[in-house]
């Protein structure tokens, strides 16, 4: 599986935030391919946890995400390394 490593974030809103997190020299690009290796794994999710609760996917990548079809469909937010460190006021 690709959730490695995996963060689930668990909200009072009903909501699972799944995060995937890859590391690339320029922003990651989700394939055909992958798109259906996450499709895959976020339904593996489903039944082995057995939540009825929304399921979401969120990136953490170096360089964010190049838009395209696959990260619209099923990204829900995409966050970067430089997030780690800035400033909470």
């Amino acid at each position: 599986m690709h959730f490695l490593p995996l963060l689930a974030t668990y909200r009072a809103n009903q909501t699972i935030n799944l995060v995937e997190i890859k590391f690339s020299q320029g922003p990651f690009t989700i394939t055909k391919k992958y798109a259906g290796e996450l499709r895959q794994e976020l339904q593996v999710f489903r039944e082995v946890s057995g939540t009825k609760k929304n399921v979401f996917l969120t990136f953490l990548t170096t360089h964010g995400l190049t838009p395209n079809a696959y990260s619209r469909e099923l990204v829900q937010e995409s966050i970067t390394s430089e997030a780690l460190f800035q400033e909470i006021l």
